[in-house]
């Protein structure tokens, strides 16, 4: 998984992003959004949004997280 275009939107109060996950050689990619204060810890953003994308794609499932 790829975290690619991040960035913070003020006005929604979010961190926006679109992350890249290879399955099976080919690249699938997902939206994602996490509220929070443009102070939120880096980690906790990039761990969010990389959940947030596992979950999307049902790469949680295939592991079972």
């Amino acid at each position: 998984m790829k975290i690619k275009a991040l960035k913070y939107d003020a006005a929604q109060g979010a961190f926006e992003a679109r992350v890249d996950i290879e399955h099976n050689g080919r690249t699938f990619r997902y939206p994602c959004v996490v509220r929070g204060p443009q102070s939120m810890d880096a980690q906790m953003v990039r761990d969010s949004i990389l959940f947030q994308a596992s979950k999307m794609s049902g790469l949680t499932e295939r592991i079972g997280a």
